[in-house]
């Protein structure tokens, strides 16, 4: 995976991969605080 980590899919997915965590974790910190 770190051989292709320079193509544009790759860097695409990791975009993708780290957006979704981060509305996972801001709809955890909703959960917790409602």
């Amino acid at each position: 995976m770190l051989s292709v980590s320079n193509s544009p899919a790759s860097s695409f997915i990791k975009v993708r991969t780290i957006g979704t965590k981060g509305v996972y974790a801001l709809l955890r910190l909703f959960a917790d605080g409602s």
